[in-house]
């Protein structure tokens, strides 16, 4: 490969959620100007899912944040642009773009009081790193605000590129067969990227369910054959579940309540024929990603442990979204929205809004920095 002073313009990732964060302002810059792209990536997951992207001329893990590593690949790639999406912070990386005068950028950022960057020991340090990006791009006002407290000032509120990508996979419309002939006429809860807490709780609901009008759809976290036999074996035998590799729309014969997704990539493409969502996480390190389901128009409930994202936080804030701590609020929120058509409408146009009310992000950065 071919590298040469200001060709490529390089995005790092920390895994597959980030990646479809910066996605859309990546293949803006695929498609628009005539820089190569360089992707790097600190998780396994997500280099081996994106290693062949068609929109990257490069991908490759990142090397370990040395000072060497760091001057070593920078003086090599040569960066015309940097970017950053979301969470990575990587010191002696930021460092030597901010001695090469590299102008690198941080997007879909968002901050909370209680990260390291703002506590009194070790903040001063952590801060550092943020005053090594030539702009901060956040997603909402409390961390602008927070930023700005701290004497961090080259900042913009843009709302969240991954609004700009969820919308982008609404109007991909294209029908998935085997779940076009499982819905029917039936209406469907899902359950998006859920933990063994999460499945708990639908099991325990569907021993006592009133509601023949609904069927389920299980998108596990992990999808390797020892969680999907878990599920096989929590799941009640009187039920009857397939694994959508098994499940025919040609086979007729066999009724199926709950269909539990055993591939990679299919999730987003599944809210579309959702009528209510439960996301996964909260009852572990965090709530995975509500825009996809909102996208869609669905009520969204998800768990306590959301704090750290403020497209939850709005959520509740506007009404879209609900959370729960316990079986009993779990029963009380799926009684009243699966008996009452209207109500369930209503919140899901709120969660609708509210993601078109985040887009532009990706357009915005993207002629703020290349057309400035």
């Amino acid at each position: 490969i071919n590298f040469s002073s200001n060709e490529w313009v390089w995005f790092h990732c920390a895994s597959l959620g980030e990646f479809e964060q910066g996605r859309t302002l990546i293949e803006k810059y695929s498609k628009e100007t005539s820089f190569k792209i360089l992707l790097t990536f600190f998780s396994p997951s997500g280099y081996r899912n994106k290693k062949d992207y068609a929109h990257a001329d490069l991908v490759v893990y990142l090397p370990l944040d040395t000072q060497k590593n760091a001057a070593k690949f920078i003086n090599i790639i040569q960066p015309r642009f940097v970017f950053f999406i979301r969470y990575e912070f990587w010191f002696h990386y930021l460092e030597q773009l901010h001695k090469n005068r590299i102008p690198t950028f941080l997007i879909s950022a968002s901050f909370r009081v209680n990260q390291s960057f703002f506590q009194p020991i070790i903040g001063r340090w952590f801060r550092k790193m943020l005053t090594y990006f030539s702009k901060i791009y956040v997603v909402d006002h409390t961390s602008y605000n927070l930023l700005k407290k701290y004497d961090i000032l080259n900042i913009s509120v843009v709302g969240d590129t991954r609004a700009d990508r969820v919308l982008s996979i609404k109007n991909i419309n294209i029908d998935i067969r085997n779940i076009v002939h499982f819905k029917n006429d039936k209406k469907i809860f899902i359950l998006g990227s859920a933990w063994k807490k999460d499945i708990e709780l639908l099991v325990q609901y569907l021993k006592t369910a009133h509601f023949p009008e609904w069927k389920y759809i299980i998108a596990t976290h992990e999808i390797d054959k020892i969680t999907i036999d878990n599920i096989y074996q929590m799941i009640q035998e009187n039920i009857p579940h397939f694994k959508i590799s098994k499940y025919s729309s040609y086979d007729t014969e066999k009724e199926c309540n709950i269909l539990m997704i055993d591939n990679i990539g299919l999730l987003s493409k599944l809210y579309k024929y959702a009528d209510l969502a439960y996301i996964g996480g909260g009852f572990g390190k965090g709530i995975h990603n509500i825009l996809e389901p909102a996208v869609f128009s669905l009520p969204i409930i998800f768990g306590p442990l959301y704090q750290k994202f403020p497209e939850a936080r709005d959520l509740l804030e506007n009404k879209g979204a609900y959370t729960i701590s316990n079986m009993e609020e779990y029963n009380k929120i799926l009684f009243d929205l699966m008996s009452n058509n209207t109500k369930r409408l209503e919140i899901g146009q709120i969660s609708y809004e509210y993601v078109k009310s985040l887009s532009g992000a990706s357009n915005f950065i993207y002629n703020d920095i290349y057309k400035a």
